[in-house]
């Protein structure tokens, strides 16, 4: 068993036709050497962070030992590929796989160190894929002298299973409309910041990732858990875009106040 392939050759997965409108099993072919065998990934560390991402025609997804899957979804094969040099030698990260401007991206928080590395996804037309070091920087620098504000942007709003419309009213007498007036709203285009004329906002408990512009190079990350920031890859300047706890949050949420995982809304439209 130590000594089997990982993953297998081929493998089922229950794949949602939009045509037919169910799921269906679909056999997916490895192309390519595969990860190592299962004693070899025992030295690996274990992603608890599980990202997938489409890109041009293939989905991408985050595994066992911060290995990524690339699903060919015309072809019905599928590629492994090896995560950033990184992750093989630094122990205690946070990762996260995600989609923005050049394509496919793996962004790591280090260690207990505020250090932010970037890396991006380089295919080749033969299928030979390899990360590359995008952006290297150690947060600690920046982090402390951030000028926090109550809320810079906003408020976030709370909605769906998360907001109880009817407790919130019952409680502050307040119906007032989720309609967040767009002056209010952060501005990606934005990004004057200049950390030189900040103040020291004092102690922070460290940055985690909370994902990627989908389009610009901007890294959204957490300060203390409640604090989002924004991090621009090309003037790298670090924006606080406001409190992650939206408006009432501690008061409707009950007991289960803390944010257990992230995902960036991308809108499409469909024609």
């Amino acid at each position: 068993m130590a000594e089997s392939e990982w993953p297998p050759s081929s493998f089922v997965m229950w794949v949602f036709s939009s045509v037919n409108g169910r799921w269906e099993e679909k056999t997916f072919v490895r192309q390519g050497p595969p990860a190592g065998t299962i004693a070899q990934l025992a030295a690996f560390q274990w992603c608890y962070a599980r990202h997938a991402v489409y890109w041009r025609g293939a989905l991408y997804v985050q595994r066992e030992h911060h290995f990524v899957i690339r699903l060919s979804l015309s072809d019905s094969t599928y590629q492994v590929i090896k995560p950033p040099n990184t992750l093989q030698s630094v122990r205690g990260q946070d990762s996260y796989l995600g989609k923005s401007k050049k394509g496919v991206y793996y962004v790591l928080m280090l260690g207990n160190s505020d250090r932010l590395q970037v890396w991006v996804l380089e295919e080749s037309r033969d299928g030979y894929a390899e990360w590359m070091l995008e952006h290297d920087v150690d947060l600690q620098v920046l982090l402390p002298r951030l000028n926090y504000r109550p809320q810079a942007y906003g408020p976030w709003i709370l909605q769906d299973v998360n907001y109880n419309e009817d407790k919130h009213i019952a409680i502050y007498n307040d119906n007032e409309s989720t309609i967040v007036d767009h002056d209010s709203e952060w501005n990606s285009d934005d990004d004057a910041l200049d950390t030189e004329d900040m103040v020291d906002a004092g102690n922070h408990n460290g940055a985690s990732v909370l994902g990627l512009h989908p389009f610009k190079e901007i890294v959204f990350l957490s300060c203390s858990i409640s604090r989002g920031l924004a991090y621009h890859l090309s003037t790298s300047k670090l924006e606080d875009i406001g409190s992650i706890y939206p408006k009432y949050y501690r008061e409707v949420s009950g007991p289960h106040r803390d944010i257990q995982d992230f995902f960036p809304y991308t809108p499409c439209w469909m024609e």
